[in-house]
Parts: structure tokens; C-alpha cells; sequence
């Protein structure tokens, strides 16, 4: 299975989720490395707009292939009203923190919060099967600059 990423050039590579831990985010806690992903190359580029406000000019498209065998979902109806909320203190987080804890499985399939049709996935880097985890391609990427426009 393929899933995909945007990131920095000097973080390309590295798949520990440490920028995760540092600062938390919608499905983990301060201190609990995950790697966010997402289901289309489109997506991860609508969540990395969303989290990074100011055009960046060193960003690479990460395809990672991933063993299917071992991943668990969370759907919407099992979900908090208040999930979407961008807030400091993420409804959902705990519900990420324990199953990075219990290391049920390699991913866990959640819905995005800017496309809630669409999901994104988490990877657990300590668990088990991460050593299978496969980077399938590292390509140099540029967010279009009307992204960033006010509109005219």
C-alpha cells in the first residue's frame, strides 16, 4: 500500500516521527512519535498547506509502501463532535497516544479533518513491522503559489 507524505528536504528521510513527538498534533500527544501520511499525494498537500502557513520552497513528496496487513480504523460516527476542532489541546489526541502505546498495529486509518471523506494514515515508528516500511519515492516538490494568494 502506498501512502504519501510532504516534507522538508532535511527531514526526508528520516521516518522516526520525532517532529510529531516535539510538538504534538490532531492525533498524538507531546512526546509520542507518529508519522502522518495520507492516502493521496492531494491530500498531504491540503494537510501540509493547513499546518504551514508560509510558502516553503524545499519540500519533497515521500511515497511510502507500506504492508496493508496491519491497520485499524477510526471512523467519523465513533468520533467526538468537537474531533475537527483546531485547538491546542486535540480532542482526539488520546485516542492516537493509546494505540501508539498498545502498538496494535503499524497504521491507523483516520479521517481527515479538511477532507473528512478522505484519510489520512498514522504510522507508528516503534512498532514491529516498521522495519518493512519501504520509502518507494522522494521526489522534489513545490506547492503552487496560488495556494498562498489572498485572491484578487
Amino acid at each position: 500500500m502506498l501512502v504519501y507524505r510532504l516534507v522538508r528536504q532535511p527531514y526526508a528521510r528520516q521516518l522516526t516521527g520525532e517532529g510529531a513527538a516535539l510538538f504534538g498534533g490532531r492525533w498524538n500527544s507531546v512526546g509520542h512519535p507518529v508519522i502522518y501520511a495520507s492516502e493521496y499525494r492531494s491530500l498531504a498537500v491540503l494537510e501540509y498547506r493547513a499546518n504551514n502557513p508560509l510558502p516553503i520552497q524545499d519540500l519533497m513528496m515521500l511515497a511510502l509502501n507500506v504492508p496493508d496487513t496491519s491497520m485499524q480504523e477510526i471512523t467519523i460516527d465513533s468520533l467526538p463532535e468537537s474531533w475537527q476542532k483546531y485547538s491546542y489541546e486535540s480532542p482526539v489526541a488520546h485516542l492516537g497516544d493509546e494505540w501508539l502505546t498498545q502498538q496494535t498495529s503499524l497504521m491507523l486509518k483516520v479521517p481527515s479533518a479538511i477532507v473528512p471523506e478522505e484519510s489520512n494514515i498514522l504510522i507508528n515508528p516503534l512498532h514491529p513491522l516498521m522495519s518493512e516500511v519501504q520509502i518507494e519515492a522522494l521526489l522534489p516538490f513545490l506547492i503552487d503559489s496560488r495556494m498562498y494568494s489572498a485572491g484578487e
